[in-house]
Parts: C-alpha cells; structure tokens; sequence
C-alpha cells in the first residue's frame, strides 16, 4: 500500500544461450524453475508472491534491449510476449516496462515494427509504461549542441511510437540529469568517450537546465505547444 508500481520481473529473457522460453541463465531460473508452459517458472512465482503482498499495486515485467529493433530484438519480443501471456491469464500482471535505453551508435529503431509490439501488448489489457529513458552518446560528436540534437531526435522517434497510445501510462528517466546519469557516474569502460567529455543523454544538463531533449520529449505527447517555457 506504500508504493503503486512494482517492478517484479526484470530482464529475464535474454534468448541467447538456447534456453527454453529464452529465460535468461541464473540461480533463480535453475533452482525454481523456467517453464512458461507448467507455469513453474521463478518470475511467475514472484508475481503470485507480490500479488498477495500487495494486492493494490500496479505489478510490472520490464525487459530490456526489446525496443531498438536489431536482428536478435526480434525473438526477445516473442519471448517476453509469450511469458506476458501466461502472467496475463493467471492475473499476476498488469504492466509492462519498457527500458528505453537508447543509443547513437545505431539508428536500427523500426516504428512500424515497435507499434506492432506495442499494439500487441495493449491488446493484452496491459498498460505500458518507460521505465529507464536515456540516450548513450558515447558515439556522438564532441560539439555540444550537435550532440544534443541529435540526442534529442532519438528521443523524438522514440516517443512518436508511444504518442496518442492508450496503454502509455508513464515514463520515467533514468537519472535527472547529465550529473546524475550512469553513464557519467558507474565509469564504465566502454561507455567512455573518446574525447573524454562527459555524456549528454538525458533531458537536463549537470546545472539542470532543460536541453533540446526536454523539449523533444514534451513536444511528443503536447505537439501544439512549442513555446520554451
């Protein structure tokens, strides 16, 4: 009763290793179990537990690398649509996550395909919301204001699939601004930048002045309001 969202099941689907239902490999999966089908996988087990902990609470399943559209998005869609499915007729889910880590190494994004999947989970009677939006800029140029457009018009085409959609239900950041953003603070070795600047992919700058981002992601869902403010 203190929270309205629970994010129960978070990036088990991982289909690269050739196991069943595209489970990702852990200890949960192979102590409690991954079968979909029989209903005896761990994720299924920890939504019925969070059901009875807290029965008022919106319960979610996020996944990750499910909206970009490269070549192996395409089984983990099925993947996560089929485990959405058997969570869906137990009554165990009523949300799913989608990250929104974006990136400007490639422009593999395909709308048609997106609002395909998105249709899909909607006809599910699940409410869709993004849970992690950012950009990783680590390919972009050095010249700031060329980054942030580009930085924004990822965000753009991003949230144009979403624009009008009766599941969106809401969105958040991940992370406040550009002082606040992983990629500036976990120092990831290959998130660093060649020129050593410091990433710029979220909607405010280390001051928390709003970027083209910001207006780019209010523009998506207010098209008629263009004015700074």
């Amino acid at each position: 009763g203190q929270f309205d969202y629970w994010i129960v099941g978070n990036e088990a689907i991982a289909p690269t290793r050739g196991i069943p239902h595209g489970f990702r490999d852990c200890i949960w999966r192979t102590t409690i179990g991954g079968n979909v089908s029989a209903e005896t996988d761990y994720v299924t087990e920890a939504f019925k537990a969070a059901r009875l902990a807290d029965p008022s609470a919106t319960l979610v399943y996020a996944n990750n690398t499910i909206e970009d559209g490269a070549e192996e998005d395409t089984p983990r869609r099925r993947y996560v649509l089929d485990l959405l499915t058997a969570l869906n007729k137990l009554g165990l889910v009523d949300a799913v996550g989608i990250q929104g880590h974006l990136t400007t190494i490639t422009s593999r994004f395909d709308p048609r395909a997106f609002k395909s999947f998105l249709a899909t989970i909607h006809a599910l009677g699940l409410k869709i919301i993004i849970t992690e939006l950012d950009v990783n800029d680590t390919a972009a140029p050095s010249d700031l204001a060329k980054r942030d457009t580009i930085v924004a018009a990822k965000i753009a085409t991003f949230l144009e699939a979403f624009a009008m959609h009766p599941g969106l239900d809401s969105i958040t950041v991940w992370g406040l601004s550009d002082g606040h953003s992983w990629y500036n603070t976990d120092h990831i070795s290959e998130f660093e930048r060649c020129d050593g600047l410091s990433h710029r992919g979220t909607l405010l700058d280390s001051n928390l002045r709003r970027k083209p981002a910001y207006y780019a992601t209010r523009s998506a869902f207010l098209p008629t309001s263009r004015q700074r403010a």
